[in-house]
Order: C-alpha cells, then structure tokens, then sequence
C-alpha cells in the first residue's frame, strides 16, 4: 500500500504539459542557413486549416517528461508498505496538536493539514477487519474516536475537528491512551499487527527503545524561519494603579538573518504607539512603554506576516480584579470597617442589624457581626460571633470561656493538610486571646479550620449558593484586631469568599481552573472567534477549551441580571514552540516499554512504511545525467 504524504506535490505535473509545449515550439521553428528565401517560392504551399503541429517524439523528450514525473512525486514524499501486510491491521493514530504544527509548510498547507491528510489517507483505505484509535497529543493526550471500518465516518469528523493550539506534545500519555483504545475495540482473538503510528514535526527520539516496526514517525518538516512575540508584561507604577503602568515585550527571531519589524501596541483596541525593532538572527529584544491608567486590555503585534500567524501577538489582561461589594451587617463596625478600607476594589455598605432584610441589590459578601440571619444569603457569608439560636440556620449554645484563657493565651490546632487551611497558614496567632467563645453545633457541610481546646473557632462550609466562614468569637473581647494578624485574616476570608482573579494571561491549551461568583446561575463564554458557549456553573469551574490565541469574554449572570463581565488573554507565542526549526523530542518523557512487547516474530511479520522519495530523486538525477550526456555525445 502507497501512501503520499504531500499529495499537493502533485502540483508540480504542470511541468509535464510546459515541456510538451516547449518541444512543440522547439520542432516547428528550426534555424536553418540558405543561401536565399527564393527556392521557398515554388514549393506547394499547405491547404488552409491544416494543422502542422505535430509531437515528435524523441529521447530527448522522453527523458525530460520522466524527469519531471519522478521529481513531482518525489515532492508528495510517497510511502510504501515495505512488507506486505496480512490480515487485518490494528494502528493508533497519534496527531500533534501543538501550536507549531499550525505553522505553513508550503502549497498553502499548515503542518497540521499535511498530518490530516497523511492520517486520512490511512483511515480510508483501511480494511474491513482493520480497527483505527485517534488521539490527539497536544498539551494533553486525548483520545478523540476510536473503531473500525463501520466507525470511518466518525474517525473522519474528529480528524477534520483538530485544533492546532497548545505548549508541548504529550506523546508518552498519548500512546498509552492509543494502546488501551485498540485494546478495547480490537477482538481478543485478531492476530493482525498492532502499531502505533506519531505524526509530529518532533524528531525521532534518539537512542530510542521505540521498536522501528511496531511505531511509525511521521515527521512533517516546514520553513524553520520564525518571529513572535515571546512574553509580554506590564507592572503597575503604584499600589492601586492610579500611576500607570510599564509595560515590557519580548520579541524573538527564530531565523538565520537579521529583520526589522514593526511591533504595534494597541490599548482596548486602540493604537498607542508602534516601534521598529531590529532582530538578530536567532536574537531577541526587548520594548519597554510608559501607560496610563485606565486601560483594560492591552495587545502587541507584530505587522510583518510570517510562517506562524498565531504568535504574531500578544494579549494581557490588566483588569484582573473587580469591583467586590460588601455589606456589613454590624453595632460596632469600626474594626472591620477600617480593615476592609485597606483593601482594594472593595466597597463596602454598612447597616446596622434592625436594618437589615433581603436586600434587592446583589452583594458579593455579607458580614455579619454578632447577629445571625434567619436564612444564609447568596454568595459569601461571614458570621462573626453568632447569638445563641436553636436555629435554623446554625444551632449556637451559650459562650463560654476557654480552659486555656485562664493561662494565656489558647494552643492553637489547624486541621491536617489537605482539610483546608489557607485562611491561617502562616499567620502568627499565638498571642491572640478570644474571650469567651459561642458554642456552635457545627452542621456536617462544615469544616473546622481552626481550633482551641477542641472548641471550633474558625469554621468553613458550602450550602446551596452560599459559601460562609464563621468566626466563633468577639471581636470586642479578642485582642485579634490590634495584632497584624487582623488585617491579613480579613483580607483572606474575603478574597477566597468571592470571585477568584483571573491571570493576566495564558498560553493557548492551558486550562484555567477558577471559582465563580457564589450567585452566578449563568456563565457565558465568548470566543475571540465570536463563537459563544454556555459554560455549566460548579464551584470549581475548569476551562480546558482555551485553544484560540485573543481575547476571551465571560460573563456571569445571576438571572437576567449580569453579575460580571471578565477577560482572558490568551497567547501562542513561546520559546518552545514559536522556534520552528526541527526539535528533538523531549528527554524527559519516558515512552513505557511495556507497550511493545511483541515477541520478534510478530514484529517480523509487521510492516513499515518506508520513504520513497530519496529513491525517486536518484532516479530523477540519473535522468538528467542521461539527458547531459546525450546532449554532449
């Protein structure tokens, strides 16, 4: 079985017809010396309409058109089958999805179009017995369709569905995924060959234990020349960012000559400046800008066009905060009042306890001090010192005192790693004294974060849509607000009960793992495509779809009403993969051996593909060394 790896090489048959055309030309004006054009006259002349354009075939003709021939096919790098294959054939089709393989390689073709057709090729003639696994080896392996020839359908959706995108080739878990696939689909009782073929634009690992008979290598080469923009930056000039900011570039050049480019920077679309910058070959440089305030998103491209468009530019996000609205529901705010002041895009609204009621307006977290709401209200909810209630919400008995208090101050326990501890690693809360301390019937959906003398003091749970933290004592009998501890724990209890921020910016295939709004119902996701897609709303929400390079839009809704709109910059351009030249395949992934364990005479009954080409472009030059030397014989 032949298969063309390039099948647009096959473009280059155009020269056949131009040969023909320019023997024709060639054979019908012959330059011949006589003495006068006078013996001409009396010759018959030919009858009107006739046609005198006759091919004569010659050696010369014959050798340049298998000249040609050889060289176009040679150009779509054909592969044979080099033992014949019986039986039915069971293959696991590894396809590299980094985002290098979205760069041209010639014929109007990306990499990945070129690992398209080769796969398709294989898909399409497999045979009735045959069984096809497709895994998609980019950040991470997927196993994308898997099945026989009744299922070519399928595998041919998922092939065309392939998305160039991602830093790095997970091959190794990739051939895991391939060889449990066939596994499962294949029937126990086949006896047909196994293999595992990787088409990359990665090397074949050198001193590999990959047995030559059971993995094909396909790896697809293109212009190695390259520019991107690598990393871009920007650092507030002030704590609130009232100053501005200083913004850095990287732009890189992955090339053998010196360029210049014109790098523009726009700021919420709008153009700040352009630069021109000199790159030398396989150097770098570095752009530096002063901005003001007041800017949300900032892009970087470069205007000169290249083999890889993807890393042409660059995103940031530099509103990665927002706005948290507070309410506080307390008697004696002072405390809390001053340290939520401290804290940045935070507004907070003070009521006193008679005041409060299910408030219209949507809040991002409700504190309330010494006083217990009869139902927890959406989004985040802290109670400090909560009265003595038979419930509902909480059932609180009367304080107490703790033990240790009579002493000094109480031995402080945190639960075991992974029981959640963030609110108090690393704070010093040895010297702080509680009072006397409400004793809370902690519900099962809470877990105990801090504790003294096996009395609950710092508490956190999720219900519903309310996620709350419950401090279990008096700020007014606590020395806590006069420590420095104070300040820090307010400032975590609040930030982890709301939104978390979003980077300012990630690589495309990166996934991004967040906590929405505790009162987002909705969340909508924006492509920079313009695509949009309605994400499902869990407490831990994971974006693994990340896989085109701009500007991402998500907005969360908590009915008809949108809670917030927020960014994701996401970027192609890195050292790894904008560096087109031919790579070495990592070192530190490990292929298990244990996939190919086939005795050797399986594997000498195991074809491989073989590369034609060489062979066709010797034949191509004995040819035209023919044609030489009949021309100077």
């Amino acid at each position: 079985m032949i298969n063309l790896l390039f099948p647009l090489g096959l473009a280059a048959l155009i020269s056949i017809p131009i040969i023909v055309f320019l023997h024709l030309r060639r054979e019908r004006l012959p330059r011949v010396m006589v003495p006068s054009l006078l013996l001409w006259q009396n010759l018959p002349r030919p009858r009107q309409g006739q046609n005198n354009r006759r091919l004569p075939i010659s050696l010369l003709l014959l050798l340049h058109l298998l000249a040609a021939l050889l060289i176009a096919l040679a150009l779509t790098h054909p592969q044979w089958l080099g033992v014949f294959a019986t039986g039915e054939q069971h293959r696991a089709l590894l396809i590299d999805t980094s985002t290098s393989m979205a760069a041209e390689s010639g014929f109007a073709q990306t990499r990945l179009d070129q690992a398209r057709d080769y796969a398709r090729n294989l898909i399409n003639t497999m045979g009735e017995q045959d069984t096809f696994a497709l895994v998609e080896v980019g950040t991470q392996a997927r196993l994308l369709a898997a099945g026989g020839r009744q299922h070519q359908a399928t595998l041919l959706a998922a092939l065309d569905e392939l998305q160039a995108g991602g830093t790095g080739s997970d091959i190794a878990n990739g051939m895991i995924l391939g060889q449990v696939a066939l596994e499962t689909i294949r029937d126990t009782e086949s006896t047909g060959e196994q293999k595992m073929v990787v088409i990359t634009d990665l090397e074949r690992p050198v001193n590999s234990t990959l047995p030559p008979e059971q993995v094909d290598w396909m790896r697809i080469e293109g212009q190695p020349a390259n520019r991107a923009i690598i990393a871009l930056e920007a650092r507030s000039r002030s704590a609130d960012a009232s100053a501005g900011y200083t913004v850095f570039a990287r732009v890189a050049n992955y090339g053998n000559e010196s360029l210049l480019v014109h790098v523009h920077l726009f700021g919420d679309d709008e153009l700040v400046d352009t630069r021109l910058a000199t790159l030398q070959p396989n150097g770098e440089t570095e752009l530096t800008w002063t901005l003001p305030p007041g800017i949300q998103l900032l892009r970087a491209e470069l205007a000169e066009p290249d083999a890889l468009l993807a890393d042409n530019q660059a995103n940031l996000n530099l509103a990665q905060s927002r706005l948290v609205n507070v309410l506080l529901v307390s008697n004696t705010p002072e405390a809390l009042e001053r340290a939520l002041a401290a804290l940045p895009d935070v507004h907070t609204t003070t009521i006193t306890p008679d005041d409060y009621q299910t408030m219209s307006q949507l809040n991002d977290l409700v504190i309330f001090d010494s006083v217990l709401p009869s139902d927890w209200p959406d989004g985040g909810v802290l109670l400090i010192n909560p009265p003595v209630s038979d419930g509902p919400p909480l059932t609180v008995g009367p304080p107490r005192e703790l033990a240790s208090n009579r002493f000094g101050p109480p031995e402080l326990v945190a639960p075991s790693a992974g029981q959640g501890q963030t609110l108090i690693q690393d704070l010093n809360l040895g010297s702080v004294t509680f009072g006397l301390v409400p004793q809370i019937q902690a519900p099962p959906w809470m877990r105990t974060q801090l504790a003294a003398d096996g009395v609950p003091l710092i508490l956190r749970g999720h219900i519903d849509q309310s996620e709350v933290v419950i401090w279990a004592f008096d700020l007014n009998q606590s020395n806590l607000t006069s420590k420095l501890a104070f300040p820090l724990l307010v400032a975590r209890t609040v930030y982890q009960l709301v939104a978390d921020p979003i980077p300012a910016s990630l690589l495309v295939g990166e996934s991004l793992t967040f906590v929405p709004g505790t009162q987002t119902d909705t969340l909508t996701l924006m492509y920079p495509d313009g695509t949009t897609q309605v994400q499902p709303v869990s407490r831990t929400l994971v974006l693994d779809t990340l896989m085109q390079p701009g500007i991402y839009t998500m907005v969360e809704q908590h009915g008809e009403e949108t809670i917030y709109e927020r960014f994701i910059a996401v970027n192609a351009g890195s050292p790894l993969e904008s560096d087109l030249s031919p790579r070495a395949f990592p070192t530190d992934l490990v292929i298990p051996a244990s996939l190919f364990n086939d005795t050797p005479e399986t594997a000498q009954n195991q074809g491989a593909y073989q590369s034609v080409w060489p062979l066709l472009v010797c034949l191509a030059l004995v040819v035209l060394m023919v044609e030489w030397l009949y021309i100077h014989r």
